[in-house]
């Protein structure tokens, strides 16, 4: 199973790459099809995307990405945003709403996982309680569409908080939950 700072990286790659598609390609670029399965990871675990099949550039409109009708919805259904299906518009956003539920995914080690025992139980709580949090927060801000050089900024903290994580605090929180537990 990925650990915790794997799976931090991984987010950190892929919200890079969504990065550097929507605001360093000109003109911008929507994947269209972002989705765990799309994801590749090289052997020392770095994501890499996959599948531009669907990826389409959108003309910049002004520092909010670009807009792009199209007359036929396709994808992956579960990371398709409502925007696209009902009005078949094509914006950056949509990926950062198909990217929130990667970060759920790489979260709960489950597609279309309920929230309910939601933390990969591989993890076996070998992971910081708060940036576990955090990352689960960020995942349901994206359904929101913020920017994705926001997403890329926020989970680089992340990603920074965890490399200064020392495991041995959070196994300790751990031990003093069950202990609490078992006494009950």
């Amino acid at each position: 199973p990925l650990s915790w700072v794997q799976r931090v990286h991984i987010a950190h790659d892929v919200a890079d790459a969504l990065n550097y598609l929507h605001n360093y390609t000109s003109p911008p670029h929507v994947h269209k099809n972002l989705k765990s399965g799309s994801v590749l990871l090289d052997r020392n675990f770095r994501a890499k995307f996959s599948n531009f099949g669907l990826a389409r550039a959108v003309e910049d409109q002004g520092g909010d990405g670009g807009i792009q009708l199209t007359k036929h919805v396709v994808g992956t259904q579960g990371y398709m945003p409502p925007e696209y299906i009902e009005n078949c518009l094509i914006t950056p956003k949509m990926d950062v709403f198909a990217f929130g539920g990667v970060l759920l995914e790489l979260l709960s080690g489950n597609v279309k996982e309920k929230l309910g025992g939601f933390m990969d139980p591989d993890l076996r709580y070998e992971y910081p309680l708060e940036l576990a949090y955090s990352m689960a927060e960020h995942a349901k801000r994206c359904v929101a569409r913020p920017q994705i050089s926001e997403v890329f900024m926020i989970l680089s903290n992340i990603q920074h908080s965890t490399l200064d994580w020392d495991p041995s605090d959070e196994l300790e929180w751990s031990r003093s939950v069950s202990q609490i537990s078992d006494r009950r």
